[in-house]
């Protein structure tokens, strides 16, 4: 005899994805409200740290990659517990102020006359910027174990 609706567990693959989302779109709602109130600014100086930080990253996952082999299935030890978590958390503190970089590039755009024809680069730097933050908040969130969900 099948359960009611009211009496069946609620499936957690379901809950972590709409978590996934809604923990993306809230960073983009954060920086889409503070960027316009001048809240945060990312000025030439800024822009040169988050792309110095994001250049950080990828030389660590490079050199993860590398000597993963060498050093066992734990590479560096970022699919670890602690290790992911920790550099879940730096990606997605990472990722959050490129969403500011692509707003700078629209306001640069616009204040001096782009042709309309680049826009979609502007629009694919946002995309692409939401894409990475959600795959930094899935890498962190599926640390987590599914009895915790």
């Amino acid at each position: 005899m099948p359960l009611e609706p009211s009496l069946r567990r609620p499936d957690p693959v379901s809950g972590v994805f709409v978590q996934l989302v809604l923990g993306t779109m809230a960073a983009f709602a954060g920086v889409l409200v503070a960027y316009p109130a001048r809240w945060i600014r990312m000025p030439d100086r800024g822009h040169g740290f988050v792309c110095a930080a994001v250049l950080g990253v990828i030389m660590l996952i490079v050199a993860d990659v590398l000597l993963s082999p060498f050093l066992g299935a734990e590479g560096l030890g970022f699919r670890s517990v602690f290790g992911g978590v920790t550099f879940g958390v730096m990606g997605i503190v990472v990722a959050t102020p490129f969403i500011a970089v692509c707003f700078k590039q629209v306001e640069y755009g616009i204040t001096h006359g782009a042709p309309r024809q680049e826009s979609w680069a502007a629009a694919f730097g946002v995309t692409l910027t939401l894409v990475w933050l959600y795959v930094e908040t899935l890498r962190l969130i599926t640390l987590v174990p599914a009895e915790d969900v």
